[in-house]
């Protein structure tokens, strides 16, 4: 029992994870059950992730990479976020870059993506999966990988829609970071006359 409520029913009202999943670290407040993640930090997790509350800072995930990475732009008009998933990278893009496409497929962390960027007016999130050309697939879970949305990638179906990089028709961009388990020379690909063109 959590404050007299059944363990299996207890839900955080901000992320949905049931109470036992996080060990009942949490507290109670007049909107019901908060957990000890959301109580620590401001991003909105999707109820089928039970992963990545455990590697998130008040900045995002592992955001140390992009900071490094960043270092190297030398103009700051459009950011591409491919594989966006809940938006820690692309809150994080948004002060620096004038734009960031943010490309998120999966409908729960696209939901999440545009929650936790909410706010920045320079973000246009897209639920978009970005490949080789113009076409459908379906997103699937990694099965070795249970609880993790951030493993999640594409395969043949009909789904979500995909995109060539391409046909957004880029003139600005300034910084390009694909995460995309996997998809990634497909995504290149498809991207490659922005890239010529842009020398991101």
């Amino acid at each position: 029992m959590v404050n007299g409520h059944d363990d299996f029913e207890t839900r955080c009202f901000r992320c949905l994870r049931f109470a036992y999943t996080c060990s009942y670290d949490g507290t109670w407040t007049a909107g019901g059950f908060i957990c000890g993640y959301c109580m620590k930090t401001k991003w909105t997790l999707p109820a089928a992730d039970c992963y990545f509350a455990q590697h998130l800072t008040a900045r995002g995930f592992e955001i140390e990479k992009l900071d490094a990475a960043l270092k190297h732009v030398k103009t700051w008009g459009t950011a591409v976020d491919g594989g966006a998933h809940i938006g820690t990278w692309t809150a994080a893009m948004a002060q620096r870059f004038a734009t960031v496409l943010a490309f998120e497929p999966a409908a729960d962390t696209f939901e999440c993506l545009i929650q936790n960027t909410a706010g920045l007016d320079n973000v246009v999130s897209l639920r978009v999966a970005l490949g080789r050309a113009a076409g459908r697939a379906t997103i699937t879970d990694d099965p070795a990988r249970p609880g993790n949305t951030g493993s999640r990638h594409l395969c043949d179906g009909d789904e979500i829609e995909v995109e060539a990089l391409d046909e957004f028709r880029i003139e600005d961009l300034a910084f390009l970071k694909l995460d995309l388990e996997g998809y990634e020379y497909f995504a290149l690909q498809g991207a490659e006359q922005t890239i010529k063109r842009c020398r991101p």
